[in-house]
């Protein structure tokens, strides 16, 4: 069964109950107090060189192994190295070991040498194995700029 809550998405398989709480990258309301709001990173964080581009600068899950029924977060940073500003979509989709998630999109907003990091807040389901969540992030025309993929490890409680 799938089911779709503003801000946030739930997928059910039998008993078991998995919530995704979301965050949109313009919005600033978390959808609980599990999930954190969405973080800009200082200008002087990618004084580098070798920044260019619009990219995801991050997509893992922190942490990277949990337990069955645990928590974990996909952290998603993207960085804009251009003197514009970007916007564009973030879309998040995979399997979390035993469950399909649908894609769900958020619009993001990056000022000229930032970065804007969005957190996908998960509890783990109760199957063991490796989750694999896909990343995309698009321009608004549609425009596919960068893909990224993480993955979770699930083990028994």
């Amino acid at each position: 069964m799938r089911g779709s809550l503003r801000g946030a998405r739930l997928v059910a398989a039998g008993a078991l109950a998995l919530a995704v709480l979301c965050v949109g990258a313009t919005s600033g309301v978390a959808s609980s107090a599990a999930a954190a709001a969405p973080t800009s990173v200082p200008r002087s964080a990618h004084a580098d060189s070798t920044c260019s581009g619009v990219h995801l600068s991050t997509f893992a899950f922190h942490p990277g192994t949990v337990t069955e029924g645990s928590s974990t977060t996909l952290v998603s940073t993207v960085r804009n190295c251009t003197s514009a500003t970007f916007r564009g979509t973030l879309q998040t989709s995979g399997v979390l070991v035993c469950l399909v998630l649908d894609p769900l999109d958020r619009t993001v907003t990056v000022k000229p040498g930032r970065g804007e990091t969005l957190d996908e807040s998960l509890v783990a389901p109760s199957c063991t194995g490796t989750a694999t969540m896909h990343g995309r992030l698009s321009t608004r025309s549609g425009h596919t700029i960068a893909a990224r993929t993480a993955t979770l490890q699930v083990v028994a409680g």
